[in-house]
């Protein structure tokens, strides 16, 4: 929707803000669901499993800052 409300012929600041604002809002719930299933995760982990777990997002991260240009190291 906003890619649509940008690339428009003829673009309305008001639908591109209300469009942003969606997004914005989208974000912000995929976010803070994402933590409730990653603490909810973390509770249910053996150490063993929360080690494995920790190895697998540092190296996820790490190859995630490699394919970065430079002025883009930290992931969103």
């Amino acid at each position: 929707m906003l890619r649509t409300q940008v690339l428009t012929e003829e673009p309305k600041e008001v639908a591109i803000r209300l469009a942003a604002a969606k997004l914005g809002k989208a974000i912000g719930d995929a976010a803070v669901k994402a933590s409730t299933v990653v603490k909810n995760g973390r509770q249910i982990l053996t150490p063993e499993q929360a080690e494995k777990w920790e190895q697998l997002f540092n190296k996820i991260r790490t190859l995630w800052q490699a394919s970065m240009p430079a002025k883009r190291q930290e992931p969103p």
